[in-house]
């Protein structure tokens, strides 16, 4: 008769209980860099208005950031409205979903760095909160805040 070797039954359900503890591990963070890649799109939004305005102030030209709803995106382009140059096209991809509440909305940067007209941004997250970014006229300060949703009785 041949040695055969095998494994036990204790070896084989040692090996399913480890993998079983290690794949539930893995599953809350999933989660986890979802809600830091939709963080970092924020971010990058935030960074790309004020560069909007950065770069208005340096070439003195008009430059403008349009969000359009329908595309879930927002452009970045200087000169006339009828020979506009596109610098950036940025689709959200992480869970963010624009409500303009309007289809489109635009901010122009003068030479000067301001905004022609204050305006307010809505976007939904992941998890359906809603936030808001809103942009004062005569600073150009950029504030996103997370609003907070009334409890439901």
């Amino acid at each position: 008769m041949k040695n055969r070797t095998a494994y036990t039954l204790v070896e084989i359900i040692v090996v399913i209980a480890l993998l079983g503890i290690i794949i539930a591990m893995t599953i809350p963070h999933t989660n986890y860099f979802k809600a830091i890649r939709e963080s970092l799109e924020i971010k990058e939004l935030k960074r790309d208005i004020l560069f909007t305005r950065n770069k208005a102030i340096i070439d003195s030209k008009i430059y403008r950031i349009k969000f359009i709803e329908d595309d879930n995106s927002y452009t970045i382009s200087t000169g006339s409205a009828s020979e506009s140059i596109t610098i950036k096209t940025k689709h959200f991809e992480h869970g963010i979903k624009l409500n303009t509440k309007e289809g489109s909305k635009t901010f122009i940067f003068n030479s000067n760095g301001t905004t022609t007209d204050s305006g307010t941004i809505y976007f939904l997250d992941r998890l359906g909160n809603q936030h808001k970014l809103s942009i004062t006229p005569v600073s150009c300060k950029v504030n996103i805040e997370k609003e907070i949703q009334p409890i439901k009785k």
